[in-house]
Order: structure tokens, then sequence, then C-alpha cells
């Protein structure tokens, strides 16, 4: 199906649940199809336009359930293509935030605990980390676009880069929330404690030896395969 019949779809969709009554169900077609004018010429205030329809219903909704994050995400975009640098910042900050907030977040960061947890391992003077922190970059990159731009972010993490908002600045809603946990852990190491097992975790803090949980060196430093979103 061609863009064109795509977006007349998405409309017919969204005059079906209005005509309907439905007030929340519109909400995901309008964000899809806010993200598809988003690319089409002389079509980006039509597109801001559907983006916050969509921002306003969600926003009357649980916000996890809603992905309220989604048309903070597309506003991003459209404010970025219409030279509005600190919107886009604004927005994407917002984004963030709803998807830190969703309880399913936390969950989702567990399938990224290995790299999560080498990387902050690796801040905190593990060396030995370091070899499977370069194979899982090795992965990113190879899977490309936002998640190359995470194996950036990620190694000026270990250079000693610390900003939130700059680290983030280039990657997806997906991989700016292993930045922020990395982040996150650094700061305060027992936030690890819920994204580990147990098994992978020695309880140096109460001997005051680091601040940082000290990991059992990994078996092996195969490379993982490139990720998905």
């Amino acid at each position: 199906m061609n863009s064109s019949a795509t977006g007349s779809g998405l409309r017919k969709a969204i005059d079906g649940f209005r005509s309907g009554g439905h007030t929340a169900r519109p909400s995901a077609c309008l964000s899809n199809l806010a993200s598809l004018l988003k690319t089409r010429p002389g079509r980006l205030d039509e597109a801001r336009e559907l983006a916050e329809e969509s921002l306003a219903i969600k926003q009357t909704l649980d916000a996890g359930a809603a992905k309220i994050w989604t048309p903070y995400d597309i506003l991003a975009e459209i404010a970025d293509q219409q030279s509005q640098p600190d919107q886009g910042a604004k927005y994407r900050r917002l984004a963030r935030e709803a998807k830190r907030n969703f309880a399913g977040t936390a969950h989702e960061m567990k399938r990224h605990a290995e790299l999560i947890g080498a990387v902050v391992a690796v801040c905190g003077g593990q060396d030995d980390f370091r070899a499977l922190v370069a194979a899982h970059a090795g992965a990113m990159h190879q899977g490309g676009g936002e998640w190359f731009a995470c194996a950036d972010a990620i190694e000026s993490i270990l250079a000693g880069e610390r900003d939130e908002q700059r680290l983030c600045e280039n990657v997806g809603l997906t991989e700016s929330m292993i930045i922020e946990t990395i982040l996150r852990a650094i700061a305060d190491p027992s936030t690890l404690s819920g994204l580990l097992p147990a098994e992978h975790q020695t309880n140096t803090r109460s001997q005051h030896t680091s601040p940082i949980p000290q990991l059992r060196r990994p078996a092996n430093t195969d490379v993982p395969s490139p990720p998905k979103n």
C-alpha cells in the first residue's frame, strides 16, 4: 500500500471513530497520520496539528496505555524540521519523561541489562568488562541509525560525559532509556539491583571497597546480535 492510500485509510478510520462517538480511539490514527505527513513537503503544519490533537486525547488517558510519548516524539521531529531546536528539545524531554514513567520500561531495560551493567562496571573501574562493552558497541553499529548513535553516546559516557540531554540528543526513545538507566546507575548503583539477576552481583558496598557493585566477570565476550527496538 502506497503512502497516499495509507493516509486516506487513516483519515477514514479517524472519521469513523469520531462518527461512532469514540473519543479515545482516534489518537493512534492521528499520530500515524502526523508521522506520515511530516515526511511530505509543505505538510508540516498539518502534521503538527494532528500530533497536537493526538496528544490532547492521550493526555486524558492512562499515560502508559496511551503511549503518550509517541506524539511528543513526532512533535519533536516536526519542531526540528521547522528550525525550532528549543521546542524540539522540550518535546524530547517530555517524551523521555513519559517513557521513563511507564511501568513497562523497567521490564524492557532488563533486555539490555548486560550492556547497562557492563558500562557501569567499566565506569567503576572494572576494566574486565571493556571487551563486553566493545562487543555490544559493535552490534549496535551493525544495527545502524539510532543504535549507532547509542554506541557513540556510550563511548562518551566512558569518556566522562554525564549530561543527559546531550547524550540523548541523537538517539531514539528506547536508546535514551538505556542511556538514562546507565547514568542513574552510575550516580546510584543500588538502581542496578532490580535490573541484574542476583547471581551477577556481589555485595561490595557493605565492604566499602567501591561505590559501584562488582559484577561477575563475563564468561566470554561473544558478539551480541544487532539490537532491535
